[in-house]
């Protein structure tokens, strides 16, 4: 055990290049699989959490326009349940700086059974509410000067005071209190506000007692309430589907990062095995039997595999606050690291690492102590059998497989093999360009041009190098292709407004007239957007359909949708690409929506497909529509969800209209403030794409170049060779330019078509994903990348011509 230790410290010590090279690859695709294994589980506990704020222990949610029975809950599984009172009073209050002027809030208050409201989770274990007294929502008492122990009056439909005390203040992160501007009182205190009478049920909280018969709950109760709303608080096909999508994007990101890690760690094996081989030869030589030096050779490998999987794990466990916070607006929910998930990410990397040079492994120990001793490091290359064979097998499951490629794992396989398949049969190509080069350096008279295209196709570190290029390329183009255009979605300006407003989303657009009467107003324009169920041609969509009204002529100040047109027509409608591949429909299609398929009345229409490839640059969920602006006022009325103001003086219109909107506006920001607070949100996201970028470009740099290094290591006796019989130093530094060149070249000439169709599939997952974030491959840039990636690839040559000037000779051709 002290033999493997020491030579495999010393070893790593003696080629940092080599250990820094392993360890980038190996902790990036530990962070990559922590992202996939550990973030999936971690979500849905992040996502429970979230939910539990507002709703406690439920399971199940229950609404309805009318007063619930005694018992609509019969015949669902065991379970405990909270009925809800509700109702609503108004406060008033004077502006600021007038005594004449007043505003007014809604307030909702709730009457609950309190024990069972606590039980429930949706109120504090302290909450004391006892007979007229009621708890308030802390940031509405602050607003309207409340405090514990003061008189609150609340007003009944019948316009009847009734006075209660404050006996608590609670911030709006608690159960019944995370809507905002919320009272709560007893249910008996509610009977006493009304007169007397039974206020009903029309909301229902229920805790299932077995998570297991969840939907078996739902389904009794949608078949008992037809007219109400039951709505699975987790266990819906929303959340699950957003979780799902989630997850898969992780595992692509995963495979990406593993492909990048096997190409580069197989490649650098190949040279680190023939580096050792006189290690090899002396432990053979001691007697040293086989199995110990197979340990030996993959101690290395294995302490690889755990340094590196221990540092992608510190730095996903540095990350993963970010992330939670960037998508849920903190990281308190995000729990702790899945034991599991960091044991299994640990082992997996290790033994990927020992998998990796096993066949390396395997042909060195096998050979003779004499060949050891006497042969040239760097044999030539030749095409394996099995090699040849795989890549041939695998360029016809690409085949089969690009035809279902929107299939989530038919995708999956279909970019995997793509990428290892051409990987495989890669040196052929190689070989066929090398050759076309030498007959036309033949015929140009260019001895070391020539030497160099025979190298490129013969030794086997150049072929390495050139593969490594050629895939490790590909995928990053790929790669920065995606990371560049989810840069480009989040950091896009969805408004060009000097202040956006955000409406309450129920008032009409006639009470924000008197907007464009201020003073220094010069252009408004209203927003309309509803997220609702939908049903087209009878199939209904997910919950949550992004739906926007589209103003006649397209707007000015707001960015949010593109590729809308200005001309959109009453009975016309564009959906997402996604929407258009899931409901096989396509432009000038009629199909049949039904609007607000959940509802009372849902509205019917016959619609043709104006287009489908709108981008929302607002939601990613995939299921975007937009109709016409009248079509959405006929639908929903005309209730505006944002205001987009040009003014001049935005301080003093947002001061306007914060004091004279009442409740009727939820937020105003001006444009820095909006910007801000969007750019806040992607921030932790902004980072990982960032990262992506970052990790793919110097996985592909780091690992051509220092296989490069490597293979030179091999070449040392080969170059002695040269220099002593008919080569100056700057002939054969002139030979590795035009050899590194050559080899690289053809690499990325191959790689920007290779990356193409990858991305195409790519793409196809992504649809098949429903996300909606465009993702658009510029050849331009893909080329631009491709000679930039030449260009370092090619100068990498100067390493092994910098080691080349310090070669000793003579200790070359000792053995000669």
């Amino acid at each position: 055990m002290s033999l493997i230790i020491k030579h495999t410290l010393k070893s790593m010590w003696a080629h940092k290049m080599r250990t820094f090279l392993l360890l980038f690859c190996v902790s990036i695709c530990s962070l990559a699989a922590m992202l996939c294994f550990d973030m999936s589980g971690s979500l849905e506990q992040a996502v429970k959490a979230n939910n539990a704020k507002a709703f406690g222990k439920a399971d199940i949610i229950v609404t309805a326009s009318y007063d619930l029975d005694d018992d609509f809950a019969k015949g669902i599984p065991e379970s405990t349940v909270l009925e809800l009172s509700t109702g609503s009073t108004v406060f008033t209050k004077h502006i600021v700086g007038t005594y004449d002027m007043l505003t007014q809030k809604a307030c909702s208050i709730s009457g609950v059974d309190i024990p069972k409201a606590k039980e429930m989770g949706v109120l504090p274990n302290d909450a004391e509410i006892g007979d007229m007294q009621a708890a308030l929502a802390k940031d509405f008492a602050d607003e309207f000067g409340y405090s514990v122990g003061d008189t609150i009056t609340l007003y009944s439909n019948a316009k009847q005071p009734v006075d209660f005390t404050v006996s608590g203040l609670y911030g709006d992160n608690v159960g019944l209190f995370s809507s905002g501007d919320t009272i709560v009182i007893s249910n008996e205190s509610m009977k006493s506000l009304y007169g007397g009478s039974d206020t009903g049920t029309r909301l229902a909280y229920i805790d299932i007692a077995d998570d297991e018969e969840i939907n078996s709950a739902v389904q009794t109760l949608e078949s008992n309430l037809t007219s109400a709303n039951v709505q699975a608080v987790f266990e819906n096909e929303q959340t699950q589907e957003m979780i799902g999508n989630i997850t898969r994007i992780f595992t692509i990101l995963f495979a990406v990062c593993l492909l990048l890690v096997i190409f580069v760690t197989v490649s650098a094996s190949q040279r680190i095995i023939t580096e050792k081989m006189p290690v090899i030869g002396t432990f053979r030589s001691l007697g040293i039997s086989s199995r110990l030096t197979y340990t030996v050779l993959l101690g290395e490998n294995i302490a690889y595999g755990l340094i590196g999987s221990a540092i992608g794990i510190c730095i996903y466990s540095v990350l993963r606050p970010m992330i939670y916070s960037s998508q849920f607006g903190s990281s308190e929910n995000a729990g702790k690291m899945s034991i599991g998930a960091v044991a299994g990410v640990i082992i997996f990397c290790v033994a990927l690492e020992c998998l990796c040079p096993v066949k390396e492994i395997l042909s060195a120990v096998k050979t003779s102590i004499r060949d050891i001793i006497f042969s040239n490091k760097d044999t030539q290359y030749r095409n394996g059998r099995v090699s040849t064979v795989s890549g041939i097998l695998l360029a016809v499951i690409t085949f089969v497989t690009a035809f279902f490629s929107e299939n989530f794992f038919a995708g999956l396989i279909c970019f995997v093999s793509t990428a290892v398949g051409a990987a495989l049969l890669f040196p052929y190509v190689l070989r066929f360009i090398a050759g076309l080069l030498v007959k036309i350096f033949d015929r140009q008279n260019k001895p070391i041009a020539r030497l160099a295209a025979v190298e490129a196709r013969e030794k086997k570190s150049t072929v390495g190098s050139a593969v490594l290029c050629f895939t490790a390329a590909a995928v990053c183009i790929v790669v920065y292709s995606f990371a560049s255009s989810m840069s480009g979605f989040y950091m896009h300006e969805n408004s060009t407004a000097d202040l956006n407003v955000s409406t309450d989303g129920s008032t009409e657009r006639t009470r924000f007239s008197y907007i464009e009467d201020i003073d220094g107003v010069g252009e408004t324009e209203y927003g309309y957007y509803q997220n609702s169920v939908i049903e087209i041609n009878g199939e209904q969509t997910a919950n949550g359909v992004p739906i926007y009204g589209w103003k006649d002529g397209g707007y000015k100040l707001f960015r949010g949708v593109s590729d809308i047109p200005d001309d959109l027509a009453y009975d016309e409608i564009v959906i997402s690409k996604a929407v258009a591949r899931k409901y096989d429909l396509s432009e000038g299609d009629t199909a049949e929506i039904t609007f607000r398929a959940d509802g009372f009345m849902p509205y019917v229409k016959q619609l043709r497909v104006r287009g489908t490839s709108l981008t929302d640059h607002e939601n990613s969920s995939g299921t975007t529509v937009v109709i016409s602006e009248k079509l959405f006022k006929d639908i929903y009325k005309d209730i505006p969800s944002g205001i987009y103001i040009k003014c001049s003086d935005p301080e003093r219109v947002r001061s306007v209209i914060e004091d004279h909107s009442a409740d009727m506006v939820s937020e105003v920001q001006t444009y820095d403030e909006y910007h801000e607070a969007a750019s806040q949100d992607s921030a932790g996201l902004m980072a990982i794409i960032d990262g992506v970028i970052v990790l793919a470009l110097g996985i592909t740099f780091i690992g051509v170049v220092s296989n490069c290094l490597i293979g030179f290591e091999g070449r040392k006796r080969e170059c002695a060779v040269l220099m002593s019989t008919s080569l100056t130093r700057g002939k054969l530094s002139e030979m590795f330019f035009a050899e590194s060149a050559i080899a690289s070249g053809a690499a990325l000439v191959m790689a920007v078509p290779l990356s193409i169709f990858m991305y195409k599939v790519f793409l196809n997952i992504l649809d098949g994903l429903m996300v909606s974030i465009p993702i658009h491959m510029s050849i331009t840039n893909s080329i631009v990348l491709g000679l930039l990636m030449w260009a370092v690839f090619t100068l990498s040559a100067l390493f092994p011509i910098k080691a080349l000037r310090k070669m000793n000779i003579a200790a070359q051709l000792k053995y000669e």
